[in-house]
């Protein structure tokens, strides 16, 4: 039998270091998400993990990364719908850009 070669760790995953723990860097986007809902609802975070169901302290974490946590792909995904906002992950790194208007 002939060994198979070790495939290389795609560029993508190379460049986010996602591989590594197999999860995207998701703690900016998360605080970007945050300062706008509390902006436009008049909040703070206490109120956004109300919001959400969360621990206030929850959500301050996966702002900052602390702990290494991040946060839930449902919150995100809630938030990034209440705000017509959507996750974008490209060579460059994850960031949040305007859904279209239009049909979801």
């Amino acid at each position: 039998m002939f060994a198979t070669p070790k495939q290389p760790t795609p560029p993508l995953l190379a460049h986010l270091k996602a591989d590594e723990g197999r999860r995207l860097p998701m703690n900016e986007a998360w605080a970007e998400l945050a300062q706008l809902w509390c902006k436009r609802n008049n909040a703070n975070s206490k109120q956004l993990a109300d919001h959400l169901g969360i621990r206030a302290q929850s959500c301050s974490q996966w702002k900052t990364g602390n702990d290494d946590r991040q946060p839930t792909w449902i919150a995100v995904l809630q938030l990034c719908d209440e705000l017509n906002m959507q996750v974008v992950v490209t060579p460059e790194g994850v960031k949040l850009k305007r859904r279209r208007k239009g049909k979801r």
